[in-house]
């Protein structure tokens, strides 16, 4: 047993669209453009990838979320600098290789620029 996972769907929507209002203003008043593949460090989301907080579309999120709650359930974490930055780094690891086997569009958050 590897423990429990749960995902709270009207959390996760409320969030997505939390996050999608910060972004989009913040992207508007500052004229930039958010990287997905930047670290993200929110204030009660350590260990949160910039990927997971640049998707608002909830069943968009909820695949990543699966995927960050099973890197925790296999022993990942990320409460320290370097635990966060290797945790990030397999998340997004998961995420390449999950979207080569299953679907271009699975979860549709590929980094371009490789």
């Amino acid at each position: 047993n590897l423990g429990d996972m749960m995902v709270d769907v009207p959390y996760v929507i409320r969030r997505c669209e939390e996050d999608e209002e910060f972004y989009e203003s913040d992207e508007e008043e500052m004229d930039i453009e958010v990287d997905p593949f930047e670290d993200y460090v929110g204030d009660d989301d350590r260990g949160v990838s910039g990927v997971m907080a640049t998707i608002y579309d909830p069943q968009q999120r909820i695949q990543l979320l699966l995927v960050h709650g099973m890197l925790h359930l296999v022993g990942y974490d990320h409460i320290e600098d370097d635990e966060y930055e290797v945790m990030v780094q397999k998340e997004e690891d998961v995420i390449k290789e999950l979207q080569k086997r299953l679907n271009e569009d699975w979860c549709d958050v590929a980094d371009d620029s490789e």
